[in-house]
């Protein structure tokens, strides 16, 4: 308003800002370019208007704005052509489903029941091979993020570490007929699985799910490799105390000798910069297995023509 922006944090304001000459483009429905900082949870559907709204209009829309689901981990149903060629159906939940070629007769799937999904609630053993200030292993009793553990070496681990656990597989996920699958839920930021010896390869994005059912037995074993990104490191470095000279914007005004004789930082730190690209009070990102992790059902079923 009047060249003036103004921030709202649920529907109120929090801050003004300065007074600008320059004009303002609405960013809705443009794809930037430029790299963007990590968001956390899910983003609803953005609006843009042809005025500056007023605080009963932004208070408003606080109250009348759908909150953004949260992503269903698996599809209700998804279409699998077998060898053979006939369109089998693998069903996630049940019900009556009817798909209409573009030629032929309709094809239907009827499915009235599935058995409950498994959650793997643990304990989880997590083990950190490299030694990046943490010492060795440490019990979960559930899953959340590294960034949020009470540990300052967990808390600020970047790398790759192992959860395993053990379970037993319920007999109704191991019916004939179902394909049992193995759902991750969140992970940050890639996963390397393995059950029973079986390696399932490595999962990079949603949905972090792998069909698991020729690998599953009565008494499992399963381990799962993560593996993080680096900031979250060179944030907790900024905690540590500086082992270089820099200038004002964090370059470099020379390479210390430390470094150049391949010796380790004489501070404690483990990461090395020409610029410091993060604050000591730089949000850390959300990392390793955040889960839930679950095992969960579904029933492949030839389609009947009608």
């Amino acid at each position: 308003r009047d060249g003036r922006p103004t921030l709202y944090l649920n529907g109120k304001r929090v801050h003004e800002g300065m007074k600008s000459d320059y004009r303002v483009h609405p960013g809705a429905a443009v794809k930037h370019k430029r790299g963007i900082g990590p968001f956390w949870g899910g983003l609803g559907e953005f609006k843009t208007f042809d005025r500056a709204l007023s605080e009963m209009e932004i208070a408003d829309l606080m109250q009348t704005t759908a909150i953004p689901a949260e992503p269903a981990t698996s599809p209700d149903i998804e279409l699998v052509r077998h060898d053979d060629g006939d369109l089998w159906a693998r069903v996630w939940r049940a019900g009556s489903y009817v798909a209409t070629p573009a030629h032929g007769d309709q094809l239907h799937w009827e499915v009235s029941s599935l058995p409950e999904a498994f959650e793997l609630s643990g304990p989880w053993d997590l083990e950190f091979r490299l030694a990046w200030g943490v010492h060795g292993q440490v019990r979960l009793d559930r899953l959340s993020s590294w960034s949020d553990h009470p540990d300052s070496g967990v808390k600020y681990f970047s790398g790759t570490a192992t959860y395993r656990t053990t379970f037993p597989a319920p007999q109704a996920l191991r019916a004939r007929d179902y394909r049992c699958f193995l759902h991750l839920a969140t992970v940050a930021v890639i996963a390397q699985v393995k059950l029973n010896g079986h390696d399932f390869g490595t999962l990079w994005q949603r949905p972090f799910r792998v069909d698991v059912t020729d690998a599953l037995r009565d008494d499992n074993i399963l381990e799962i490799k993560v593996t993080n990104l680096w900031p979250n490191r060179m944030i907790g470095d900024e905690q540590l105390p500086e082992d270089s000279e820099r200038n004002e914007n964090g370059t470099l005004k020379q390479w210390p000798p430390w470094l150049l004789a391949g010796q380790p930082s004489p501070t404690g730190r483990y990461t090395f910069t020409s610029w410091r690209l993060w604050k000591k009070d730089s949000p850390l990102q959300q990392s390793g297995l955040i889960g839930p992790v679950s095992l969960t059902p579904a029933k492949e079923i030839r389609a009947v023509k009608k």
